[in-house]
């Protein structure tokens, strides 16, 4: 099943209607743990997804950090890619704000990708950084070295709630992508809310935490990376209000391995979600 939204109205009606449904399917996925067969679209063949704990919800398992290829790629990203090759041709110019990762690796078989990664604020945009024995390019999403339209493609894969002004970091892919070219994104997105909740903010040097700490894995930072918001719809009219064209691309697939994050308690019920943007034909920017 796909679905795209660009309402808040009918985003919050379809999800009233079927969030029973997708919840059974989460709970099946779950009971087959450690894994069942399903289809690896990037792959082109029948494996074994795997069902494995990790950043879960006490006993419910985060079906969208799992639900892995043994190539390595999640729910997530398997369906960050299924969604991409709906909206890109091979070929075209990608700017990838990771590095490494099993994404990246599938997306240099078939674009011509710039992958980078963040490393602190004491590092330049555009300097290439040893990091863990790793050769990389460090870019600061707010403030890349990118000249202007320079990317058919933009990806960024649950970065944006990690990062405290995340509308500068929006106008930075809208400068850098050519006219016409999208903006491709994951974050952890609970819809049904109207309003995005801020869980803390910059104070000078300081992070003010307002409400308990939230903290992601992420490869590159061992003791993992603060989550400053939980978006909700605003972020959407946000992004539409840079970019002119936006929409939410739904797609829920046990075979695939497109399920929700699992959690139990609805409000916070991720679905399999990836967000589409597409820049203005013209080159007039519009400011938030």
């Amino acid at each position: 099943m796909q679905h795209s939204f660009t309402s808040h109205a009918d985003y919050k009606e379809f999800f009233s209607a079927y969030w029973p449904t997708i919840a059974s399917i989460d709970r099946w996925a779950e009971s087959n743990e450690p894994g069942y067969p399903g289809y690896c679209a990037p792959c082109q063949r029948f494996v074994e997804l795997r069902v494995e704990r990790n950043a879960d919800f006490g006993e419910a398992t985060n079906l969208r950090e799992t639900l892995s290829c043994p190539c390595g790629l999640s729910n997530r990203t398997r369906l960050l890619l299924t969604v991409l090759s709906q909206n890109a041709r091979s070929g075209e110019r990608v700017a990838l704000f990771e590095h490494g990762s099993a994404l990246a690796k599938r997306l240099q078989s078939d674009y011509r990708v710039s992958t980078s990664a963040y490393l602190g604020p004491s590092a330049r945009s555009g300097e290439k950084c040893k990091h863990n024995g790793q050769s990389l390019v460090h870019q600061d999403m707010c403030k890349t070295s990118y000249d202007n339209d320079s990317f058919d493609v933009v990806i960024h894969n649950d970065c944006l709630e990690h990062i405290p002004d995340y509308l500068c970091a929006i106008e930075e892919c809208q400068r850098i992508l050519a006219p016409g070219g999208h903006m491709i994104c994951t974050f952890p997105f609970f819809g049904q809310n109207r309003a995005t909740k801020v869980r803390a903010r910059h104070d000078g040097d300081r992070i003010i935490n307002l409400l308990p700490p939230e903290v992601h894995g992420d490869p590159m930072h061992p003791n993992g990376i603060l989550a400053f918001y939980n978006f909700g719809w605003d972020i959407i009219d946000q992004i539409r209000s840079v970019f002119g064209n936006c929409s939410l691309e739904l797609i829920v697939d046990p075979l695939l391995g497109f399920l929700s994050n699992n959690c139990p308690a609805e409000n916070m019920n991720m679905p399999p979600v990836v967000l589409v943007a597409k820049k203005r034909l013209t080159t007039e920017r519009k400011s938030l």
